[in-house]
């Protein structure tokens, strides 16, 4: 019985931009962290917090026209 070795035929890259990880980094982690301190300082609840944290940084991100970080 002989076995196939799978053979790689194509070699792939990801190119990842230095604006991705920066608009990453600033939506999602410090402006992720700040909404959910303030929900935590109005409900006084983790849970309530989180998800409205979360809600919260997806609205911003959607929001058409905001730039938060310039691309070159």
């Amino acid at each position: 019985m002989k076995f196939k070795v799978p053979v790689a035929d194509e070699f792939k890259v990801y190119v990842i931009e230095m604006y991705s990880i920066k608009s990453f980094v600033l939506v999602e982690m410090i402006i992720g962290t700040l909404l959910f301190n303030l929900w935590m300082r109005i409900f006084d609840n983790a849970l309530f917090a989180g998800t409205s944290g979360w809600l919260s940084t997806e609205g911003l991100k959607r929001l058409e026209g905001l730039v938060l970080v310039k691309k070159p």
